[in-house]
Parts: C-alpha cells; structure tokens; sequence
C-alpha cells in the first residue's frame, strides 16, 4: 500500500557511524522513526505541554503518591485515532517509585459514551459499605465501573507513553473494546513514560503495579461522583505481568475497591521469559532494562549489559526518542551478525536481583485472578507460565485462580480468540458472582482446527489521510506554502461534524467562513458548482469514494493515492506522496504554461524574421538558400532547451 509520512527523518552521517549501522538498517531505522513519529498525536511530545510539570512543582518536597499534578479534562480526540463515541482525558499524578518515594507520571481516562450497569457500584466519595445503583441509564449521576489498565511494552522513553500515541498503543487489542462495553479505562503510561526528565524502571514489574494503583487513586480523587470506587485489573504481556504484580501486592497492601485481576500473556519468570524469546526481542528488551535499572539498583550503569556497539545503539534508540518500532529495527543488528549484549549478562549480580524483584509466580496474589496463555507465544512463554501458575496453586491452594490455555495462538493473539472470556469474567467480578477458592485450570481448542485461522494480526491502525496535515509537525510551514503560491481562497468541504472539520481548519489556518461540514457528495458537487459560477477555478482534492462526483465536477481533480478506484477514474491527478504535492502540481503546471508561453512568442518572432528574410524584404541581409536548413535547426534548439529547463527546475517545484 501506499504510505505517506508527516515525518522526514535523515540520519546523520554522525549517528551512522556511532552506531555502526549498515545501509539496510539505516533505511529500517529511518522508516520506524517516521512510522513512530507520524502516529504521535499533533506532533512530538516536546511540543505537547501538557507532560511538563507545574512551575511550582517542588522537586524537594513533592506531592504525595497518589495526588493529582494536572488535569486535562477533555482532550482533543481530533488528534487521535479512536473508536467512535469514546472521550478522553489526561493528568499528571505523583505515583509511587519502587522504594515508596513519589515520581511525577501520566496517564489517559478513556471514557465510554454511557456507563455499563452493574447493581453494587459506588462513586469512590462514599464508603465501601454504601450501596448504589446505576442500573438505570442514562442518570443525572452515573458511575462508570472502572477498569485499572497496564499496558503492553511500547518503550522506555518518554515518546513511548500510550498517551502520546493516535491509537493509544494497545488500540482494540484491549482499551477499546473495554471502553467500548462501557467501562471507564484508567491507564497509567508508567514512570518515566510522557512526563520529562524520569528514567524508567522498564520492566520493573511491582514499580508499575505501583503506577496502576495510583494512577487509579488519582482519577478516582479527580472524579469522585463519576468513577466507582470497584474496579477490575486488565493486563497483557508487560502489562499482563504488571496485572499480576499487581495482585501480589494487593495481597499484602489491600486497596479498598479491588474485585480481581485479568492477566494475559503475563510475564512470570522474566529470566526464563525472555530466554524463550528471540534474539532480537532479548535484545531490545534486555538493553532496555539496562537503561533503566539504576534507578532501582544503586551502582548499576547502562553499560554493564550492552557490548559497546549495543550501547551505541541504546544511546541513538534514546537520541531518536525511539520506541518498539525503532528497538526491533536497531537490535535486530545487522540480522544478528552484530553482538549486543555481552556473554554472561544473565549471570551477574544485577540479572540475580532484577529477576528476584520483577518476576512473579513465587508470592500470594490476591484473587480472583484469570490468566490466559496461547501455546505459541514467542514473547510470555507457556511452560514458564504454567509453572508459575502451578507453584501459586501448590503453595497457596486457596488462591482463586482461573488459568485457561489456547490451542495455537501466540502473544497476542490469545486477546482476540479469548475475547468473549476475559470481559465476561470482567463482567462477573462487577455483578460480584462467587468464585470458588481453589485453582482450576483449562485448554481450549477451535472447534473446526487451528490449520486455517489467522495466526497474527496483519495489519495496523493508519491515520486519516486529511488528520495528517492537521497534526503534522510541519503544518504551518506547508499553509506558508500555500500562502506563497498565491492561491486566493482555500476551503476545507467535509462529511464530518462541525466540531472535527473546525478543529484541522483552525489548525491550519484556515478562516471558519471557508468551512462546510456535514456535506453530502451531492453537496459538494453544488459547493463546488457554487465556486465555479463565481467566476473561480476550482482545484479540488479528495480521499475517498464520497469526493468521486465533486472532483468530477471541479476544473482540476485531485486524489489521495490511496483513495478508491472510483475516485481514480475521475480525478486528472493522483498524489503518491503527501499534499505538499499539490503545491508541486501547480508548480509544474506554472512553468509548463510559461514554457508554453515562450515557444510561442519564439516561434512567432523567428518565423516572421524568417519570412521577411526570405521574401527578400530585407535587401542588405541576403543569404544563400542552404542557410535555410540551418535556420530551421536553430529554430527547435531554444523549444528544445526550454522543455529540458523543466527537468532542471524540478527539485525547486
């Protein structure tokens, strides 16, 4: 498919060489930073104020865990990629570092048109004891059941934070389709992640189990009347070990509200975990826990695990404000012919510790938990899972502890083939059904055979093509362009709301009078019909089968190139890049007319020259009939010269 960036990242020369980066790496690197850069919600997180602290914040004295920092009540869902009928908001809070100190961190709310209704919620103003319905819906004051989200590994720096990213990272694997069914999704991005100057325990699991408490203690202190005081744990992978942290340590320090954790493809024994994964995940996760633990383990320094080429990738990884993408396409190292991480990291003090104090399946959790593992995960290994699950059971025989296996799915995966399951139990924990105090496990197999379903998920979630221009870091200068180019007037016609057409027009300069919504593709064949019978000339850019009969009708049609097929057919140009390419279509077309205009009054004068000459009107210039071959030459070279100019001009079109 096509596919067009709002990124245009060039490595340097430098960078190249610091990290020993091959051609194709080089050209891997560039596309995910691009990729990575093009799904950051209007443009890099530097330029987002919202994650820079207060000014009185105190760095010496700072707020208690669990406090809130900032409050961005209603965040501007133009610049992301959600489900329809969702909000969002966003704050800054004082979580909890793994020694108990506070540490600034974000985190988003998504909330769902109207609350699910469950008979024994209540708001986390009143005390536990208290009983309330929201049975009935809509009320003057609901109460959204609250689902505590940790999300799956998306990165160590702060460009990395779900927050930050159009589809909140983990998209309808898990947020969506819980806000979906109505639940309020609170999700911290984890210390370190959106808000400056943090390092990240990554992978730390219990100092995310911290981050998750918190971050829920501060939403609910946020909105007191709206979120309920119940709520439901829901992990994956790194958040699926976080899920699971999380209940080991509600065992030993309860918060009042908890109903029970769901954790999926969770990572247990890291160290056995990550032995079963690839050498180019182990990697990019290993380096990324040795940026990091320093923070937690005094004495500890990045490059005690990385050979020097892998901590001259760690360094450009962070440089880059890279995050999955870009990890995968640094450590893969050259298809591993380059050595990352040293010989015996694994062996060293520091590997001992980190994996006594993240690994999971040795202590009590607090229950009910349900845990779903798929056979063919690459990542959270089954045989490590299973055995975790099955020393919890042996040394704690009254845990409340579901485990069910799925026959042939992997990591991610198990989230889809297990979906109605997981919000089911989901659903059970808020209606406060009775789980037996024993572990029970299961394996599930599609009923018709694993040989013909989908393994993997085969594709991602793009950004719409027109949003691209509103949120592009380099918006302002493409409108200066356009400025420039002395267009007279320029409109934005949409099938959109008011509110989402009126939020890119305003962002990009564009005067509300020259904006109409809620079009359909018969309205926008009259609005531009309405433009041509005032006398303009209409150039008229579309993305979708909708434009077809409007881009017919203007004197210039112009198509997205990954528009339609019916669109194809009647535009007069397609854009294989971005809509900077309009802008280079009317330079083409600008000096094509001048060029057409010069071999004109050329041929005009050369020939009247000539015929004088000819016609023996110009008695003192006479010359001898051969010379008239001659002249008929020279007269194409300057046409010649001409159309070639365009070839010479065009890196300044």
């Amino acid at each position: 498919m096509s596919i067009t960036w709002n990124s245009t990242l060039t490595l340097t020369d430098v960078q190249i060489r610091a990290a020993n980066l091959s051609a194709e790496t080089v050209q891997n690197v560039e596309v995910a930073v691009n990729y990575e850069r093009t799904n950051q919600p209007g443009g890099s997180i530097e330029n987002d104020d919202f994650y820079n602290l207060p000014d009185d914040y105190d760095y010496a004295n700072p707020p208690k865990p669990g406090s809130i920092i900032k409050v961005e009540e209603h965040t501007n869902t133009t610049f992301y990629t959600l489900p329809p009928t969702v909000s969002m908001s966003r704050i800054l809070y004082a979580s909890e570092t793994l020694n108990g100190s506070s540490v600034p961190a974000s985190a988003y709310i998504l909330w769902p048109y109207i609350p699910r209704a469950f008979p024994y919620l209540t708001p986390s103003t009143e005390d536990r004891n208290s009983r309330r319905s929201n049975t009935t819906q809509p009320s003057s004051n609901p109460v959204y059941p609250v689902i505590a989200y940790p999300h799956g590994t998306s990165g160590f720096n702060r460009a990395c934070a779900p927050s930050h990213l159009r589809s909140l990272w983990d998209s309808v694997q898990e947020p969506f389709t819980m806000a979906l069914q109505g639940y309020a999704v609170i999700a911290p991005d984890y210390a370190g992640l959106g808000v400056p100057n943090v390092t990240s325990p990554y992978f730390v699991l219990p100092a995310q189990a911290n981050d998750l408490f918190r971050a829920v203690e501060a939403a609910q202190k946020t909105w007191p009347h709206l979120l309920s005081r119940e709520f439901v744990i829901v992990g994956h992978s790194q958040g699926g070990g976080t899920a699971w942290a999380a209940a080991a340590r509600q065992a030993k320090r309860p918060v009042q509200g908890y109903l029970g954790a769901v954790a999926a493809s969770p990572f247990l024994d890291v160290l056995d975990d990550v032995a079963g994964e690839g050498q180019a995940q182990v990697n990019g996760r290993i380096s990324a826990v040795a940026q990091g633990l320093g923070s937690v383990y005094p004495g500890f320094e990045p490059g005690q695990w990385p050979t020097e080429a892998g901590l001259n990738r760690l360094e450009l990884l962070t440089e880059l404000q890279g995050c999955n993408a870009v990890s995968s396409a640094l450590f893969s190292a050259e298809n591993l012919t380059v050595p990352i991480l040293k010989d015996g990291w694994e062996n060293t003090a520091a590997a001992k510790w980190w994996n006594s104090v993240a690994s999971n399946g040795k202590d009590e959790v607090q229950g009910p938990m349900l845990v779903i593992q798929g056979t063919e995960d690459g990542n959270a290994i089954v045989n490590v899972t299973t055995q975790g699950v099955q020393e919890t059971c042996e040394r704690f025989p009254d845990t409340r502890l579901q485990y069910v296996v799925f026959e042939g799915l992997g990591h991610v995966p198990v989230l889809y083939g297990g979906q109605h399951i997981w919000l089911d139990w989901i659903a059970e924990r808020f209606k406060r059904a009775s789980v037996e105090r024993c572990c029970g496990m299961e394996t599930v197999a599609p009923v018709r055979g694993v040989d013909n379903i989908v393994s993997d998920q085969n594709w991602f979630i793009s950004y719409n093509s027109l949003e691209l221009l509103a949120n592009s870091e380099t918006q302002h200068q493409y409108m200066c362009n356009v400025h420039n180019a002395m267009l007279p007037i320029y409109n934005i016609v949409s099938g959109d709301t008011d509110k989402a057409g009126q939020g890119i027009a305003s962002r990009v300069g564009i005067d509300a009078n020259n904006f109409a919504s809620r079009h359909s593709p018969a309205q926008n064949m009259e609005f531009v019909k309405q433009l041509q019978s005032d006398g303009r000339i209409v150039l008229l850019c579309g993305d979708g089968t909708n434009d077809a009969v409007a881009i017919a009708q203007a004197n210039v049609g112009v198509q997205i190139g990954t528009a339609s097929d019916v669109t194809n057919g009647f535009c007069d140009v397609t854009l294989l890049g971005g809509l900077e390419g309009i802008l280079a279509l009317l330079g083409i077309s600008k000096r094509a007319f001048s060029r057409i205009t010069f071999n004109f009054v050329w041929a005009a004068v050369y020939n009247v020259f000539a015929v004088l000459l000819a016609s023996g009107a110009l008695v003192k210039f006479r010359i001898p009939p051969a010379y008239a071959g001659l002249g008929e030459i020279v007269s194409v070279c300057p046409v010649i010269a001409a159309a070639v100019s365009l070839i010479w001009g065009r890196k300044s079109v």
